[in-house]
């Protein structure tokens, strides 16, 4: 673990904001040099980004918060300190696709043609951040035993660390939807693909996770989450057909 990769008298850096303001950057950049396979104007995407991302990160935390209700009120303070990690991410998903859809109507955008382009580098960014989180020590799996890949985080027991594993399926998204998207494949599918193939793997990969509570079944909330969502993706792919194909028959 290396939550703190600088400190100089009052001024502490923390790997996990870093790595999120890495993603942040390497997500924008990308989509803006990119902009032209999906037909998006580049000269939208800085603004459409920092959108989506103030949106996103507002609605995370607030999901975060709220999970987590009983620490927050005893510690309000600590509500504000994004730095040491504390985003739920079906929450900031959620806002951000609110914000991203009334910013694009307001700019006659297409929806689809902006999720298409978002959704490779999305899941790259995300994929930074688990890394953010791996270095931060937060988001851990259960007990490994003898398991060789375990890694030791603050109590010292070797556990899985989901955090790479989030990470590694992600950047396998990332590069079957980055080829999908030169070949232009997408037609509004890319977005949802990527919601699909993440909450599949997000929720399996829950079932190792060691820092969250259990719900009925022994399931997660975000295992539940993924699951409704998971269903969802597979309506709205479904109808999205149906409708396209009424259209030009």
């Amino acid at each position: 673990m290396h939550p703190i990769i600088l400190k100089c008298g009052a001024l502490t850096v923390y790997s996990y904001g870093v790595m999120i303001a890495l993603a942040c950057v390497i997500a924008t950049f990308l989509m803006w040099k990119t902009s032209h396979l999906a037909g998006v104007p580049r000269e939208k995407i800085p603004d459409f980004m920092v959108v989506i991302m103030i949106a996103g990160i507002i609605g995370a935390r607030v999901l975060h918060v709220a999970v987590n209700a009983d620490f927050y009120r005893a510690n309000p303070l600590e509500i504000f300190m994004l730095t040491k990690g504390g985003l739920a991410f079906y929450g900031g998903l959620a806002s951000a696709c609110i914000a991203g859809i009334v910013y694009l109507r307001m700019n006659r955008i297409s929806v689809w043609s902006a999720g298409d382009l978002l959704a490779p580098y999305l899941a790259l960014g995300q994929a930074v951040g688990r890394m953010g989180c791996f270095l931060n020590g937060c988001c851990f799996g259960v007990p490994a035993g003898d398991f060789p890949l375990a890694a030791c985080f603050e109590d010292g027991i070797p556990r899985y660390p989901t955090q790479l594993y989030e990470a590694v399926l992600l950047l396998a998204i990332y590069a079957v939807l980055r080829v999908m998207l030169q070949k232009k494949t997408g037609h509004g599918y890319l977005f949802i693909l990527y919601v699909f193939l993440y909450t599949c793997g997000r929720f399996f990969i829950e079932y190792l996770r060691g820092d969250v509570d259990r719900l009925a079944c022994g399931l997660t909330m975000a295992q539940v989450l993924s699951a409704a969502i998971a269903l969802a993706a597979v309506v709205i792919a479904v109808g999205k057909r149906v409708l396209w194909k009424t259209s030009n028959s």
